[in-house]
């Protein structure tokens, strides 16, 4: 693969917001939820443009540069390539939501986390990501919203009741892709901990270093474990140990192996899904 494809891929994250289809057609499955085109293609649209939202509006800070200069450079090259495309997912999404109204109150809901989550509105002017460990919860929440909420709500629930799924199953599988989103929220951290530390975003590898994150992320797999074994999954078994190897075998100077299998954690878990269960 070419460096220029694979920097396309990976850095407007095209690989991640296929990751947050991954595990919403995992909820789907482990739901028991009719698959909707629509539906999945605003998971990916949505994704891809609160994940570019922040990179357009971050890539020149003392931080991303810091932390990943190369893609720091390539969005400063890039900038109006990707504000036309950041402009395209917005207009799709609102097609697809005209598709799909009863996706609105979850998607309302998360991007009203993501607006937030940036904005400088606490003493000493603070944003929300900047308080300590609140920014793998608030990111794993917010994706859980996009990738179980929405399904769920597009399927009629809570309006329809167990006639959508048992809410015991929801809960389960709701905890298993926070997990999941938690682990691999705190796996990057340990890459961004010195940008991180420059500007006072308090990450769990900010404040207990390193091995902390990576027990952290060894902890957020054991959350996914723990649904899995809930709901008999061995999808949900295999993907909870996929992140767990990945805490484990990270290497920062290694990122750029990594970067696949990270990135990529939703798609391998749609898979673990499919072949398991």
């Amino acid at each position: 693969m070419s460096a220029a494809l694979r920097r396309w891929l990976l850095y407007p994250s095209l690989v991640m917001a296929a990751s947050a289809v991954g595990w919403s057609l995992s909820a789907d499955r482990l739901l028991g939820l009719p698959h909707d085109a629509a539906a999945q293609a605003l998971v990916f649209a949505l994704a891809f443009l609160f994940y570019n939202r922040d990179r357009l509006a971050d890539h020149a800070r003392p931080d991303d540069v810091l932390n990943t200069a190369d893609r720091a450079r390539w969005f400063a090259a890039h900038e109006r390539t990707l504000r036309v495309l950041s402009l395209g997912a917005a207009l799709g999404s609102v097609g697809l939501l005209a598709l799909r109204p009863a996706l609105l109150p979850p998607i309302l809901a998360g991007f009203g986390f993501a607006l937030a989550y940036n904005v400088r509105c606490l003493p000493g002017g603070k944003a929300p990501k900047q308080l300590p460990g609140l920014k793998t919860p608030y990111v794993a929440a917010l994706w859980t919203l996009l990738v179980a909420g929405a399904p769920l709500a597009n399927a009629g629930w809570p309006w329809a009741g167990h006639a959508v799924a048992d809410e015991r199953r929801i809960v389960w599988t709701a905890l298993a892709l926070f997990g999941l989103v938690a682990a691999q929220v705190t796996v990057n951290d340990i890459r961004d901990v010195a940008g991180d530390r420059l500007v006072g975003t308090q990450t769990f590898a900010v404040l207990w270093g390193e091995r902390g994150a990576r027990l952290v992320a060894l902890g957020c797999a054991a959350l996914t474990a723990a649904a899995g074994f809930s709901l008999r999954s061995a999808g949900l078994l295999a993907a909870a140990g996929y992140l767990a190897a990945c805490a484990v075998a990270y290497r920062r100077e290694a990122d750029g192996r990594f970067r696949w299998l990270i990135e990529g954690a939703g798609c391998a878990t749609w898979l673990a899904v499919v072949m398991l269960e």
